[in-house]
């Protein structure tokens, strides 16, 4: 009697715990959403920026609601069948162990084959919930895939990519790959474009317009240090050259590379600066092969 009397008491007690954890980390993942104020990885339209990001950040609030109200039912179900069986327990152990052994074993054998996929997808739904590897509104690049993680379920989450595209990715898959994530500390992130010069060209005007450049954009995180060149490799080909500079979100981070990159083409064709030798090669083999046609 003793035995069913602890038992119910630890289980009255466990409960409201375990329930007022669970509401607090969904306030708090709630809380976080709200004050989050750069969602997305692309920018949208200036005129439709406000409005996207509030449906965008209504949208992750009643997800994280609903995500949390399905694991809320299956603790409940978990808690009263663990309930259940602990309250059997004694009745099972006057019985024959080796038919209660059977019966368990072939249970779980049955459940976990048809089950697996799902259980696996749902249990790293439960896990992504309670950690802090990524939430909704995060920014980042699984494989090839660069975006902002949409939506989270039970079962997969969503990748909205920059052409809006959606990638649904089963949770168990995104426990496993390796994947970066611009947001998950802050989202100042530095922003860098790649480039090359042939060794023909002037350096310090190639440096003093990238990152004049750079420092106009409109993109760059105001109020920070200017920009920073570097030469980052001296090939067969040309210069490698790096212009980099902070954004204060991965959003303005890809409209800064896309704005230097517009602008650095424009400047190098009004100023008839070489890429690299290739260019140059191949430029003078068509005039050869022009001249000797003529």
């Amino acid at each position: 009697m003793s035995y069913y009397i602890t038992l119910g008491i630890v289980f009255l007690l466990l409960t409201p715990i375990f329930n007022f954890w669970l509401n607090k980390v969904e306030d708090q993942r709630v809380t976080n959403l709200e004050n989050k104020k750069n969602i997305g990885s692309i920018r949208p339209k200036i005129s439709k920026l406000r409005e996207v990001l509030k449906k965008t950040k209504l949208k992750a609030i009643k997800n994280v609601g609903v995500r949390f109200t399905i694991i809320k039912r299956l603790s409940l179900i978990l808690w009263v069948l663990l309930f259940i069986f602990l309250f059997s327990f004694p009745s099972f152990t006057r019985g024959s162990k080796t038919t209660v052994s059977l019966l368990i074993s072939a249970s779980t054998l049955l459940l976990g084959v048809a089950s697996k996929q799902l259980i696996e997808n749902v249990i790293s739904g439960v896990v992504i919930t309670f950690s802090k590897q990524f939430n909704i509104g995060d920014t980042v690049t699984i494989g090839k895939m660069y975006g902002m993680v949409e939506d989270i379920t039970m079962t997969h989450s969503v990748l909205k990519v920059w052409d809006s595209k959606r990638y649904v990715v089963p949770n168990s898959e995104m426990l496993r790959e390796k994947f970066i994530n611009y947001t998950l500390i802050e989202s100042t992130q530095w922003a860098t474009v790649e480039f090359w010069v042939s060794y023909s060209e002037d350096l310090n005007m190639i440096k003093k317009i990238a990152i004049d450049i750079a420092n106009d954009s409109e993109f760059k995180k105001k109020g920070e240090h200017s920009a920073y060149f570097w030469i980052m490799e001296m090939g067969e080909k040309g210069i490698k050259c790096w212009v980099s500079a902070l954004a204060d979100s991965p959003a303005n981070g890809w409209d800064f590379k896309a704005d230097v990159r517009t602008k650095l083409c424009l400047k190098f064709c009004e100023l008839k600066i070489k890429p690299h030798f290739n260019y140059i090669n191949l430029k003078n083999q068509n005039i050869e092969i022009n001249s000797i046609k003529d």
